[in-house]
């Protein structure tokens, strides 16, 4: 299912997409993503809503989703909350780029164990609490470019064992603490 601009969700009858692996809101005028989706798709394992205007993630649907894709950049997006993936445990892969994330808070990214790729590049990320990627054993690549961090703890990434790719250019890093 794709949907531009011209498209809201209200205008499309979820009931004939039950089988839908992939779902794209491209452009579009949506604020959030509706909990609505996802009691009709619950097979989606793809979900990317790009360049739109989605303030808040909410994913409080009911059930766990086999998610193992989602691309929420270049949105208006200024928080993650406690907990806020815990029915997607899946996700591979999370892009959030170019939103306006200025506060992660601690265990937003719980149970997120087969996490390979986050993308928090170009926010207004000050810093990053020192227990926030706890759960996050196999990551491969984070990508904090563009941000505003200026001290990065030694325990930020100290349960990251399969961490190669670290990209923090265009920070205020003045700071490694020990």
């Amino acid at each position: 299912i794709t949907a531009d601009i011209s498209t809201t969700y209200s205008n499309i009858n979820l009931h004939y997409y039950g089988h839908a692996i992939s779902v794209e809101f491209q452009n579009s005028v949506i604020e959030t993503i509706p909990d609505i989706l996802f009691d009709y798709m619950l097979n989606i394992r793809y979900l990317k809503a790009v360049n739109s205007s989605i303030s808040t993630i909410n994913m409080s649907f009911t059930k766990p989703l086999p998610l193992v894709y989602l691309n929420l950049a270049t949105n208006k997006i200024t928080n993650l909350s406690s907990f806020i993936f815990k029915k997607v445990p899946s996700l591979n892969e999370i892009y959030l780029s170019n939103n306006i994330i200025r506060t992660i808070y601690e265990n937003a990214f719980y149970g997120l164990s087969e996490l390979k790729k986050l993308d928090l590049s170009y926010n207004l990320i000050k810093e990053l609490d020192q227990d926030l990627f706890k759960d996050l054993i196999n990551l491969q690549v984070i990508i904090l470019n563009g941000n505003n961090l200026q001290i990065i703890d030694d325990n930020l990434f100290s349960n990251c064992k399969k961490l190669i790719i670290l990209e923090l250019d265009n920070n205020d890093i003045t700071y490694f603490n020990n």
